[in-house]
């Protein structure tokens, strides 16, 4: 494919969301970054703005793990979980100033009111 195979930070930009990679969730790599990957949950609402019908209510992003040599990816558990979570919340803070919140295993963002 056409992109890097590796999960990256998330971007909330003037109302909008921006995934630039997900990961890697159906194929099998060799390093660890390779293996991670994230499922998006996103929830929209009806805009108040006249030339855009939609706005970005919130989303939520589910880890998921695919262990060598297994038949499909997994959710995220443990530690492993907890330290990918840490790296994209704080990364997606330190490029783009994204403030997300971890959850019950997840990234969470909600527009504030």
């Amino acid at each position: 494919g056409h992109h890097t195979h590796v999960f990256h930070p998330v971007e909330v930009y003037r109302g909008g969301l921006i995934l630039y990679s997900l990961g890697n969730l159906l194929f099998t790599e060799r390093y660890d970054l390779h293996r991670e990957a994230g499922l998006a949950s996103i929830s929209f609402r009806p805009s108040k703005e006249a030339n855009r019908p939609w706005s970005l209510e919130s989303f939520v992003i589910h880890p998921f793990y695919r262990e060598p040599g297994s038949a499909g990816p997994t959710p995220s558990k443990g530690a492993q979980r907890e330290k990918f979570l840490g790296r994209i919340k704080s990364i997606s803070r330190e490029l783009y100033g994204s403030e997300l919140d971890v959850h019950s295993g997840t990234l969470r963002w909600q527009r504030a009111e």
